[in-house]
């Protein structure tokens, strides 16, 4: 149901969208204008969905603070991604929202409360309508993508066209640029102020688990596109594989509260007892700071592998419907795995992220076997 809902919303998103943005173009005639501003006191980026996207947004937000560090820099994203961008110290305020129908009322008084306020807003969204709509009413100078699909650059006052072909770190790096800084090395935030947590530690010294040769298992993807995850019977063979070559292994699994019963269920078909579950004991920070004693970070195209190749950690990515191209851990020395068939990737920026896909054979292509001789591959050189 909730994926019907994610769908639909998408949708109205497209049609109903396209039509009040050519409304407001009409009425109020906005033309491009892509030019420098000086000296903005309050700017605004806007990205809604998810913590993976929040953690490749990380050398944007900070380009973006270090060429105006006088700026009061505002962050307006989902309520479910708490717990991030509040920890990072170049971000001075975070503006959570939902935008489902019983959250219309909050938007509009959103919308009047911050009524061109700031002096940039930046929107991240590579293909909603209703951030361009947000962007205008907040903005004085208002920056985002164009896509064919849409009619959103229409709000804009300066706009850099989405792409399929390039990764969505440089693509939003790029349009940061927009605002007029030069380009450094782009390198994710490493959260090297989410050190010591009493309940990671404790949850590793009550299960006995050693912090060298220790791999995250993440499990499940997002409510979302639930397709986009490997079959779970391929995560119990990929973990009995690794555990007939390895005697010193220890396994944790990552998730959230409803991922419980699918750890449960490896669990329960592993071969040796090196295998843990996480599954809703942590919060984002805590999160964090357990990937950080990983050394290997098994995952589908979900939020965690970016957080784990945000932190160093070397991630073995699984991908089918989404292209690695755009959303596959960013970095080098990562493990990554996509077929490309012709059906693929059926979740892009063109197509609302929805899908009819009922069977990822993207997926189920990638077999265990494949994944284990290159895991075996790594460890052994990296003795």
């Amino acid at each position: 149901m909730g994926i019907l809902i994610y769908k639909y919303r998408r949708k109205l998103d497209r049609s109903i969208g396209n039509i009040l943005i050519k409304s407001i173009n009409s009425l109020f005639n906005q033309a491009p204008d892509c030019h420098t501003v000086e000296d903005p006191k309050n700017i605004l980026l806007i990205k809604f969905w998810g913590i993976g996207n929040l953690v490749m947004l990380t050398p944007s937000i900070k380009a973006v603070k270090k060429r105006f560090p006088n700026a009061k820099l505002h962050f307006l994203t989902l309520s479910t991604n708490v717990g991030l961008l509040e920890n990072l110290d170049y971000v001075d305020e975070v503006l959570y929202h939902n935008i489902g129908y019983s959250d219309i009322f909050k938007i509009f008084t959103t919308l009047f409360k911050y009524h061109k306020k700031f002096d940039i807003v930046i929107d991240f969204e590579p293909f909603l309508n209703i951030s361009s709509i947000i962007s205008y009413f907040l903005g004085k100078y208002r920056i985002g993508f164009k896509i064919r699909t849409r009619e959103r650059h229409r709000l804009f006052d300066c706009t850099k066209d989405y792409v399929d072909d390039r990764h969505l770190v440089e693509q939003w790096y790029g349009l940061s640029k927009l605002v007029g800084f030069k380009e450094e090395d782009i390198r994710l935030e490493s959260f090297t102020s989410f050190t010591e947590n009493k309940k990671v530690d404790d949850f590793i010294a009550v299960n006995e688990i050693q912090d060298n040769n220790l791999i995250g298992v993440h499990l499940g993807s997002s409510d979302n596109a639930r397709v986009r995850q490997w079959p779970i019977d391929y995560f119990v063979e990929l973990i009995n594989l690794l555990n007939n070559k390895f005697d010193n292994l220890s396994f944790v699994i990552t998730g959230i509260e409803s991922d419980k019963r699918l750890a449960e269920y490896v669990i329960s078909k592993v071969n040796k007892d090196n295998c843990h579950s996480s599954c809703g004991l942590f919060d984002i920070k805590e999160l964090i700071h357990f990937i950080k004693k990983c050394d290997l970070y098994v995952s589908s195209d979900t939020g965690p592998i970016h957080i784990a190749a945000a932190c160093g950690i070397t991630c073995v990515g699984l991908y089918g419907p989404n292209s690695p191209l755009l959303y596959g851990p960013f970095g080098k020395n990562h493990l990554v795995f996509y077929k490309h068939p012709d059906c693929s990737p059926c979740l892009t920026n063109y197509n609302e992220k929805t899908t009819t896909c009922k069977k990822a054979l993207c997926l189920e292509h990638i077999k265990p076997k494949e994944v284990a001789d290159k895991i075996i591959d790594h460890i052994q050189t990296n003795k």
